[in-house]
């Protein structure tokens, strides 16, 4: 049989292009790859997974099933994916709190945040809100360190809600506490969902609220936002400002999903889901789908960045929970 010159160019170039695990036969991916969220479905992290496994999908041309592996505070899930086969068709989305803050809320975590995993790419971010009930008579971050000293001196501290302990909102409010010397009571709930209608009520005063969550009362006017803890205004709240420029550079935190894969995983694999992930964040509809929701995108984080990033958010946060004297369970 005759092979003519432009088959063996061709082959020849396929090769080339060929990525080295699939030389030698072992191409990635070639079925459905595992999303495990460790939160429950309709949170922000599980509606942020689901969006970039449906990109994901486009990019890799296999399925990405997003399962919901809940409980401590998202340890059982992350768990999980560190005990999975490093292969890469397991992968976890982690959060500031599975990967920083429960290292100064509990004991013993059976992963470590770094070692435990390949850290693949951050991909979201998105702040907080300061936000209080209307009937507050407090109108910027001054007047409400004012309100709260004034309150604590009276023996009427203020109060604020969060989704639960060691979550950003309940730490928001610890570091406000630290950095203006001021009294305020932590009022848990199970969930942001479920603290909602007592902040909305005014039976607790304020919070420090994702964005994502508290936008629609702040316009509807059932609550009143004075600033947010990014590092910049939010284009879905432009009037509000960041903390950093009323004088409250302390009160800085962003909230942050990431691509984790099972410690050992090849870097040819989590190179290849890394270029997805930033693939799949430059399609149009997907940018716009997360600014209706105040979410920034990390567009091109690199591992090494993420991992620099990582150790920071956990010596940041170790010392916020030690200062505001959390006791690890």
């Amino acid at each position: 049989m005759r092979i003519s010159a432009r088959a063996v160019l061709l082959a020849a170039l396929a090769a080339i292009w060929l990525p080295a695990d699939a030389a030698h036969g072992q191409a990635f991916p070639t079925r459905p790859i595992k999303l495990v969220v460790p939160f429950s479905p309709g949170t922000s992290s599980d509606i942020g997974a689901r969006r970039l496994g449906q990109g994901l999908e486009t990019v890799l041309g296999v399925p990405v099933i997003v399962e919901n592996v809940v409980g401590a505070g998202g340890i059982n899930g992350m768990q999980r994916v560190a005990s999975a086969p490093a292969d890469g068709y397991t992968l976890g989305i982690g959060t500031v709190g599975t990967h920083a803050i429960n290292l100064g809320v509990y004991k013993a975590l059976p992963y470590h945040p770094i070692r435990s995993f390949e850290p693949v790419t951050r991909f979201i971010t998105f702040p907080n809100v300061v936000v209080v009930h209307p009937a507050l008579d407090v109108r910027d971050m001054a007047g409400l360190v004012a309100l709260a000293r004034r309150r604590g001196a009276e023996g009427r501290p203020l109060s604020y809600a969060s989704g639960g302990s060691g979550t950003t909102a309940h730490l928001g409010g610890e570091q406000l506490k630290q950095a203006a010397g001021v009294d305020l009571v932590h009022v848990p709930y199970r969930g942001a969902a479920a603290a909602m209608p007592d902040l909305l009520s005014g039976r607790v005063d304020m919070m420090f609220g994702n964005i994502s969550v508290v936008f629609e009362q702040v316009r509807a006017g059932s609550l009143r936002a004075l600033a947010n803890t990014g590092t910049a205004r939010s284009d879905l709240m432009p009037q509000i400002p960041a903390v950093g420029e009323v004088g409250m550079k302390q009160l800085e935190l962003s909230n942050w999903l990431g691509v984790f894969a099972p410690a050992g995983t090849p870097a040819e694999i989590t190179g290849r889901l890394r270029s997805a992930v930033h693939r799949t964040l430059a399609v149009p509809a997907l940018k716009a789908a997360f600014a209706q929701e105040g979410t920034d995108l990390v567009e091109d984080d690199s591992a090494a960045a993420f991992t620099r990033f990582i150790e920071a958010e956990m010596d940041k946060w170790t010392g916020v929970t030690r200062a505001a004297g959390i006791a690890p369970q």
